[in-house]
């Protein structure tokens, strides 16, 4: 890796890349210090460490115009600092039962009240088995073995269970919510649930259909879309990128859309953010991630001065207004067919994927929260409930878990995101936190 400047104006100098997606600039004076030059021409302070795993952890600092060459030493030395004090409290810890270690982790992530008590109630009343357990008394067969009796309804006969309460959704729902605690609790190696498949649940009367894209689709999927023209490109991608409702993606404004600062601004008005956000949750800024920033820049510069939408319809009635979901329900349809993918394959797709990568790879209901433009989690199910999604296993826990998330933070959650995408797609070096998390083989 090359050598950091010692000053500012050394940095100041220092080029974009136009081969590599990225350039790392590591610095001999604190160890730990990285700055991250992107193609795109985005700068950004790291501090870098080991666990005691092995694995690598990065930790933003801050923009690199935000910060001189002396505040980003001062901010890594601080930083790493407190990863390491929070490394020996973690381990200096002795885990308690599973019921113990639930309310811990509800504590620790702030998980609100109504998401609380349905995580609760599954985990005690299906996994009443190992529920008083010590965490680290919990096998993997253990594990295996209570969801198969909550698949079945085969519970014991001193307990008031019957057949009808069990199936494979509650099944599921043990595992996704044991997961998140042993996740926060252990670590992966150690974590009984980590990585086991979700039951299918397709036949299971009531049950929604909802379809999130799988590793080893995203290739064939970037194949396809690359065919298309610039207009279905833009539209698909900012669509699946964002992870938008339908709604929002459709109705996305050049005067909402900042730019410079990488920015969607979403107001109050009920009109001009329908889909994106619950119509009594605060106006604020969501960040927009590098690669779809990118994008739609290049888009701007073709855009009419006279547009105020960034996906205008192209019919002479509806003139100045924003495309209806219809085309970009036709781009899915299309996918559908070429692909052989499953008639739940829909727009609402990109939703459903960002909610579930998300939860495996950030280990964290406040930050899918946040992912998925949730600015605020007062809602008791409904429509701000954020975690009704299958998923595969969880990822590290979230390095913001514990604090409130603001934008630089989420900034790099968002781009790690889309990063994720791009190099499933095979747009992208495959990185080997991403090859874990979805347990792929090495390309």
């Amino acid at each position: 890796m090359p050598r950091l400047p010692n000053s500012d104006r050394g940095i100041q100098r220092l080029e974009t890349p136009t081969e590599k997606r990225y350039e790392m600039y590591r610095d001999e004076a604190v160890k730990g210090l990285v700055l991250r030059i992107m193609k795109t021409g985005h700068r950004a302070w790291v501090a870098e460490r080991r666990k005691p795993n092995g694995s690598k952890q990065e930790t933003p600092l801050g923009v690199g115009d935000s910060l001189t060459l002396a505040e980003a030493r001062e901010a890594c030395i601080k930083a790493l600092a407190e990863k390491e004090s929070e490394e020996r409290n973690v381990e200096e810890r002795t885990p308690g039962t599973l019921a113990a270690e639930f309310e811990d982790y509800c504590l620790a992530n702030r998980i609100i009240p109504e998401h609380a008590k349905e995580y609760r109630r599954t985990l005690s009343i299906y996994g009443a088995a190992i529920w008083n357990m010590p965490v680290n008394k919990i096998t993997r067969s253990l594990v295996l073995k209570t969801r198969e009796r909550i698949k079945e309804g085969d519970f014991e006969e001193n307990l008031p269970y019957t057949p009808e309460r069990g199936g494979a959704a509650k099944a599921n729902d043990f595992i996704r919510y044991g997961s998140m605690v042993m996740a926060w609790s252990q670590n992966n190696k150690e974590n009984p649930f980590h990585g086991i498949q979700p039951l299918p649940r397709d036949n299971e009367e009531g049950e929604s259909k909802k379809y999130v894209f799988q590793p080893k689709d995203w290739p064939a999927i970037f194949d396809v879309i690359e065919r298309w023209n610039s207009d279905d490109r833009d539209l698909i991608l900012t669509h699946i990128m964002l992870g938008a409702r339908p709604a929002g993606t459709c109705r996305m404004r050049w005067d909402r859309l900042d730019l410079d600062k990488g920015t969607y601004k979403l107001t109050n008005n009920p009109e001009e953010c329908m889909g994106w956000k619950p119509a009594k949750s605060p106006s604020w800024a969501y960040p927009v991630d590098d690669y779809t920033l990118e994008r739609l820049r290049e888009r701007k510069q073709f855009a009419h001065p006279g547009v105020d939408f960034i996906f205008p319809s192209p019919y002479e009635n509806r003139k100045n207004q924003p495309i209806t979901n219809r085309p970009l329900e036709s781009l899915f349809r299309e996918l559908r067919v070429r692909l052989n993918l499953p008639a739940h394959c829909t727009a609402y797709s990109a939703r459903y994927t960002r909610a579930t990568y998300s939860e495996m790879a950030f280990g964290s209901t406040h930050i899918t929260s946040r992912m998925l433009n949730h600015r605020t989690d007062t809602g008791k199910g409904g429509k701000n409930a954020t975690h009704k999604y299958i998923i595969t296993g969880p990822g590290e826990v979230g390095d913001a878990s514990d604090e409130q998330i603001g934008y630089k933070t989420l900034k790099a959650y968002v781009n790690r995101y889309s990063e994720i995408i791009l190099e499933l797609a095979g747009r992208r070096e495959l990185s080997e936190a991403t090859r874990i998390l979805f347990h792929l083989p090495q390309r």
